[in-house]
Order: structure tokens, then C-alpha cells, then sequence
């Protein structure tokens, strides 16, 4: 009796519902195209969305691969996702006469691909148009949200952030910064502040934290400050936010 598939966790399996569910193609382009450049290194021109949605008769982006070789990308939200890709082919080919040539044509989808469908259409593409074909799927798409992009995750899907990345570490602290402040206006007097020794302690933990990261060691992430009360804790805290 065949082993039953792993089921996902709760959140990746959050994810990939989500990402199938999405039926906004300017939307998903946009998330594609962030995601393709910063986890594959792609150099995109989003020349096929507008305000509106995407633009008919052109590819969705172009751009340039991490090796300078020009790419068209295309985005298909539907379950027939192969007609969606033989259309955008035939669509890209004809802007052959204005001078467009890519080496490589990637389609990202967020429906699941088949290996054996995609060996198969990488095939027919390359016999019929001389193009490298590149197809990222649900799979590659979930896995990358859910890892290195969980900011992405957060901003298109709405699936909460477990593991920041720096961008939306600092996004966080920002809003939590911005959420903090209000609630001490009135108690709190910037002109008023004086200098406190303590302040020497925390730029020494910062910046051996910082050095720490840049030598892809593991930093002391935490700084515990502990004084009796009236000692100016909350107003070091506050100054050191504005």
C-alpha cells in the first residue's frame, strides 16, 4: 500500500491556497516580478501592466537573465495554464519583426506544474522557437514565499510574517516605532532630554551587532536595561526612536 503524500504545514498550506486563489493577473505579475528579481536575479522591464491590468499583444515584462541574455516573461492565474503559454508564445514570436529576439522565455503560474509536462513543453519550445523555456510554478513560487520572501508572502497574499528578512524587519520596527511614539506624546519632551551613559552601552551593542552580521556571525540580539524606576528608561527608549 503506497505511502500517503506529507501533508504541508498549516501556513505553507496557507500559502499555496492563497496563491491559487489569486485572480488578479496585474497582481500576480507584480508579485512574480519581485520575486524574480530578487530570488532569481532577473533584470525585469514590467512593460505589460498597467493600472488596469495587463496589457494584450505584448510580453507581460521583459528583461535580462543573470547571464545578459534578454528574456520574456509571462503570468497564467488559470488551470489551463499550457493554452495560456502556447498563446503567450505565439504572441511573443510575432514581435520578432520588431527587432524583439529573447534567448530565454519564462512563464511563472500559480497552479502546479508537472515534470513530465514541463520536460515536455521545454522541448517544444526549443524545436519550435530556439527559445530556452523556464516555467516556475506553485511549487517554486510557495517555497521561495515561505522562506526568503515572507515579506512578499505578507504584501500580495496576506499570510502573516514568521522570519523576517532585513526589508521587513525594518518595516516592522518602523511600524512598531511609529505605533509607540503617539502613545507617549505629552509625557515626553525631546528638547528636554539629557545625554544618559547608558547610551554609550547601547551604540557599543549595536554596532558589535552589526559588525557580528557582517561577518555572518551570529549577533547578541538582545540588550536588557534594568534601573529602578524614575531612572529614564522610557525616555532613553523614546529619544533613541525619534
Amino acid at each position: 500500500m503506497a505511502d500517503k503524500p506529507t501533508a504541508l504545514p498549516p501556513v505553507a498550506q496557507e500559502t499555496r491556497l492563497r496563491l491559487e486563489a489569486l485572480i488578479d493577473p496585474a497582481k500576480f505579475q507584480l508579485l512574480c516580478d519581485a520575486l524574480l528579481s530578487g530570488e532569481y536575479g532577473y533584470d525585469i522591464r514590467p512593460r505589460g501592466v498597467s493600472a488596469r491590468g495587463t496589457v494584450r499583444g505584448q510580453p507581460d515584462s521583459w528583461g535580462y537573465d543573470v547571464k545578459g541574455r534578454l528574456c520574456a516573461f509571462a503570468y497564467g492565474i488559470n488551470a489551463d495554464w499550457q493554452s495560456k503559454i502556447g498563446d503567450d508564445l505565439d504572441a511573443t514570436r510575432k514581435l520578432a519583426a520588431d527587432g524583439f529576439a529573447p534567448a530565454v522565455f519564462v512563464f511563472c503560474t500559480n497552479r502546479h506544474v508537472d515534470a513530465a509536462v514541463e520536460r515536455r513543453l521545454q522541448q517544444q519550445v526549443r524545436t519550435a522557437y530556439g527559445w530556452e523555456l523556464q516555467i516556475i510554478g506553485q511549487g517554486e513560487i510557495s517555497v521561495a514565499l515561505d522562506t526568503r520572501w515572507q515579506d512578499l508572502r505578507k504584501r500580495f497574499l496576506g499570510v502573516r510574517i514568521e522570519r523576517h528578512n532585513w526589508s521587513s524587519l525594518i518595516e516592522a520596527c518602523r511600524a512598531q516605532r511609529s505605533a509607540a511614539l503617539p502613545r507617549y506624546q505629552g509625557k515626553y519632551d525631546p528638547s528636554l532630554y539629557v545625554q544618559r551613559d547608558v547610551e554609550r552601552v547601547v551604540e557599543l551593542w549595536y554596532r558589535q551587532s552589526v559588525d557580528s552580521i557582517a561577518q555572518s556571525k551570529t549577533p547578541q540580539q538582545l540588550l536588557c536595561l534594568v534601573d529602578q524606576a524614575g531612572a529614564g528608561k522610557s525616555n532613553l527608549l523614546l529619544h533613541l526612536a525619534n
